[in-house]
């Protein structure tokens, strides 16, 4: 009966997130490659089909963690890749043959895993809490002197915000300018962002401890202050919600399918009645359908252009391979405009590696690091391991398991979640 109910408000989602893209998405974005063209009926049937299929196989309840990755990557990624594919009146017949008949097993695949019982038999370590927090504090204190020593304590984007004249894209690249020839730095806000304040938040949010939440929150903002990045920014509300979710746990794919609906519905309705696209700019677009289009933009620039296979980022360097710009500034620099870091979800990064080899390599790559997240967290209170995982999940919609990994910091989210002394299920 669960099952039935996801598809069919899996269907609705999908109905509704293609009225939003018809109705302000297209005719405001439309020179940006986000035209669209009614296939007919038959034809939405099919799409919608395609859409819907791994609802089948995908498992309703939070009974694992990594279901929290899965559904969001189901959602925000796999979806909103079919939809702009199959809906765009730019993409060649044989570049939607592509995306449209890899991309459902891929995600089939990914569902079908996560119903497979297989845990890792990996022995549970318990830390000293005070030793825990004194490695904790340590490694946040390198890293935001890292920070303010590579930046010179230089807040000019919070400044700007203040005047109302911020331009977070120029401050953004201002930043990795600064940064640079720090690596410390380059991974420190990985780290601090998607794993150590994130833990602070969530820490404060389950023991109610006001002030820790509060500390989390502030380090969120103090690294926007000297980034711009917004998906930083955002990580609060994120997790507040992502909370609420995850306590759902015996339905939590169909409360999140409902709160995505919500969110699209709700900003396109409000942006048709105010004649603007802003609200829908901000979520549809952004959070979905870019992401989405990035899919289908990275299969046809690397089906003309020459694959990376793993010459670019850590990988690149550890290999000794020639170094080459990498697959987001090929593609940013290439359909959008100079220096424009177009970053896309584990498929299209995955093509760009290896084809339809590294699809379906980053695939399995993500099945096995999710097996091994759920062995880690057996012994874990799972409301804090699936709200732990929530970040990456978030950052996986827009770059590669091995982008997730090292620069997100997600390596350091499943050792928190192994070795943190709060949170174990006996406790």
């Amino acid at each position: 009966m669960k099952t039935i109910k996801a598809l069919v408000l899996v269907g609705a989602y999908v109905v509704l997130l293609t009225w939003a893209d018809f109705t302000v998405v297209a005719p405001y974005f439309a020179y940006d490659g986000l035209g669209v063209v009614w296939p007919g009926i038959r034809g939405f049937l099919g799409i919608l089909f395609l859409c819907v299929a791994p609802c089948v196989l995908l498992p309703v309840g939070l009974q694992r963690p990594s279901r929290v990755v899965v559904w969001w990557i189901y959602l925000v990624s796999y979806i909103p890749s079919i939809l702009v594919c199959a809906l765009s009146d730019q993409y060649t017949t044989n570049l939607k043959i592509v995306v449209l008949g890899a991309l459902p097993w891929a995600m089939l695949a990914l569902a079908l895993s996560n119903r497979v019982s297989l845990r890792l038999a990996i022995p549970q370590r318990r830390v000293p809490p005070i030793m825990f927090w004194i490695v904790f504090a340590a490694l946040g204190a390198v890293c935001y002197i890292s920070i303010l020593i590579s930046t010179h304590g230089n807040f000019d984007i919070f400044r700007t915000m203040l005047a109302g004249n911020a331009d977070v894209y120029d401050l953004r690249s201002n930043y990795k300018g600064a940064t640079a020839t720090n690596i410390v730095a380059q991974y420190a806000v990985g780290l601090l962002g998607y794993a150590l304040d994130p833990y602070l938040m969530i820490y404060g949010l389950l023991k109610k401890r006001r002030l820790v939440f509060v500390a989390g929150a502030f380090g969120q903002v103090f690294l926007f202050a000297v980034t711009g990045l917004k998906g930083i920014l955002a990580s609060t509300v994120f997790l507040i919600l992502m909370l609420i979710l995850v306590r759902r746990r015996q339905i939590f794919g169909i409360y999140m399918t409902v709160s995505l609906g919500a969110v699209v519905g709700v900003a396109a309705i409000l942006d048709a009645l105010r004649h603007s696209f802003t609200l829908s700019s901000l979520v549809t677009r952004r959070l979905s359908l870019l992401p989405g289009q990035l899919t289908s933009l990275y299969v046809e620039y690397f089906s003309a252009h020459p694959k990376l296979y793993f010459s670019t980022g850590v990988l690149g360097k550890l290999t000794g391979a020639p170094q080459v710009l990498s697959s987001a500034l090929q593609v940013g620099s290439y359909y959008f405009k100079a220096d424009n870091d177009a970053d896309a979800n584990l498929w299209g990064e995955g093509f760009a590696q290896a084809g339809l080899a590294g699809l379906f390599g980053y695939t399995l790559l993500l099945i096995v690091l999710l097996w091994v997240y759920d062995s880690l967290s057996k012994e874990v209170d799972p409301i804090f391991a699936a709200l732990m995982v929530a970040m990456p999940a978030y950052v996986l919609s827009n770059s590669s398991p091995l982008t997730m990994l090292l620069t997100h910091s997600g390596v350091v989210v499943a050792l928190l979640v192994y070795l943190s002394p709060s949170f174990y299920a006996d406790s």
